[in-house]
């Protein structure tokens, strides 16, 4: 009959990884030997990375009542073999050692010992390495130039062992390796590693993961740029002469994949900026219903994967067009029962003149008028009575039909004979 070794080991191996690393006994005093005892005879091993399995044939000694197993640590100068278990049970042939690292090699010997702790001479040593550590993915790379994001894709691991992927991001500003994610899953094979600056250099390697939580070594490393800001708009301008709206212009933009513009507002160069206007247009129309009216404005432009460039800067001015000056020097006359009226012009902006005329004739009667388009800058008013309060504003009026701020009013009456 064949040896069941190797099927009776794998089922122990398993279960020992499963179950976490043996607990080593402290060191003891040198046991005292019993040369009647049975020297323990080793069927077999089976290695992995981070375990070791034995096995031995049954002890049919009528005194032996176990095994202690005692290993070198090929990690320190120390060449001395040290007790890592005592088995207290004759019947077992089987021990997993799980406190062993990778690719490293080991040296065993073992003896059976009685219920007083005497043992036997040693067994023959027993020399065996651990498997190498994993290596990485096969491949792995990235895709860049994408919106505050990198996509990371690699081809899955071979190794049945294989549960995980352990993904390690460095940035030139920081040279540790981070870990970022773990992706669950052997076949798994991407992940999008988000909420990235932008316009910058990230760096990334892979490492494998078992089931006993073994990792691989790194894989190479892959390097990526996140997409960058579209360029700063430029060539910004603003009207400051049209009636009550600001044209606001600027040249288009250089960027790629342009969605929109965005026109932002304050009320002073150094204000908050308030959003106005989302436009495919180079051009914005912000009409405002008052006259010589200053506004701060910044354009800013939106690719299609929702980037924003910086504001333009400076801030550019503009303002709807002022209100003309006031006529100056207004008066009025009382000559030959008529009033006469006359001012002189102070804006070369001024077209016409506009002359509101108000008439009381006591607390609660009273009524206005007014005259348009005067030309001249002179008027003789007729309509006029006797005992009534009469009262005049002057206005100078622009091609665009744009008024000025009205004169200091002037008052006039006369008595009746």
């Amino acid at each position: 009959m064949k040896s069941l070794l190797p099927i009776i080991l794998t089922a122990i191996l398993a279960a020992f990884l499963f179950n976490g690393c043996s607990k080593t006994p402290s060191a003891s005093q040198k046991p005292t030997l019993d040369s009647s005892l049975p020297i323990v005879n080793i069927n077999g091993t089976l290695v992995d990375m981070n375990a070791i399995a034995f096995e031995w044939k049954p002890l049919e000694h009528p005194r032996a009542v176990g095994v202690a197993i005692y290993r070198n640590n090929p990690r320190s100068n120390d060449k001395k073999f040290h007790l890592i278990e005592r088995i207290h049970n004759k019947n077992v042939t089987h021990y997993v050692d799980t406190d062993v690292v990778p690719n490293t090699k080991y040296q065993y010997i073992f003896t059976s010992f009685n219920k007083d702790g005497a043992e036997s001479h040693a067994s023959k040593t027993v020399n065996v390495s651990t498997l190498p550590r994993l290596k990485s993915v096969s491949f792995f790379s990235t895709i860049g130039n994408m919106p505050r994001k990198a996509k990371l894709i690699w081809r899955p691991h071979t190794n049945p062992k294989v549960i995980a992927y352990e993904i390690q991001r460095q940035t030139f500003d920081d040279p540790e390796w981070e870990v970022i994610a773990t992706v669950k899953g052997r076949l798994k094979a991407e992940y999008i590693d988000e909420d990235l600056d932008d316009d910058q250099v990230y760096k990334y390697r892979i490492r494998a993961i078992t089931f006993d939580h073994l990792k691989s070594f790194p894989s190479e490393t892959v390097q990526v740029t996140t997409k960058p800001l579209p360029p700063t708009v430029t060539g910004v301008t603003a009207t400051t002469e049209a009636v009550r709206q600001i044209t606001v212009s600027w040249k288009p933009s250089t960027a790629k994949e342009i969605d929109y513009y965005n026109v932002y507002r304050a009320g002073s160069s150094d204000g908050r900026y308030r959003l106005v206007k989302k436009t495919r247009q180079t051009s914005y129309v912000d009409r405002i219903d008052k006259d010589g009216s200053g506004r701060y404005y910044r354009i800013s432009v939106v690719d299609r994967d929702g980037l924003e460039s910086e504001k333009s800067t400076p801030p550019t001015y503009g303002s709807t067009l002022g209100k003309p000056k006031t006529p100056k020097n207004f008066k009025a006359e009382l000559i030959n029962g008529a009033v006469y009226l006359s001012w002189k012009r102070s804006d070369k902006r001024t077209k016409s003149y506009t002359l509101v005329k108000t008439s009381r004739s006591g607390w609660l009667s009273k009524s206005t008028s007014h005259v348009d388009n005067i030309t001249k800058t002179e008027l003789t008013d007729t309509n006029i009575a006797p005992d009534i309060l009469y009262e005049y504003k002057i206005f100078a009026v622009d091609a665009n039909g744009v008024k000025s701020k009205p004169s200091e009013p002037v008052e006039i009456s006369f008595e009746s004979k």
